[in-house]
């Protein structure tokens, strides 16, 4: 059985993907359209699987608490240090 991945990823020419605790680029519009992209399900409404999104901890811990878990979507958090969820 094969499988179909699709990635969103974002870095800088140099492999940057934060500065300073923010995005190190601006651009209008861009996480809602990852938000609504990563939430989308390609599955059937009988199928338990679902769409994945991977984020670091410092990303994890920028947003706001209420908004925690990313609704409709598994979410992996990657970090060196413990992560409090």
């Amino acid at each position: 059985m094969s499988r179909h991945v699709t990635a969103i990823v974002a870095a800088t020419s140099s492999g940057g993907i934060g500065l300073n605790g923010t995005l190190p680029w601006r651009l209008p519009g861009e996480m809602k359209k990852v938000t609504t992209t990563s939430g989308l399900s390609t599955h059937d409404a009988n199928s338990t699987s679902m769409n994945t999104v991977i984020m670091g901890r410092k990303t994890w811990e920028s947003i706001p608490t209420k908004f925690r878990p990313l609704p409709n979507r598994r979410n992996v958090i990657i970090s060196r240090q413990g992560v409090n969820m």
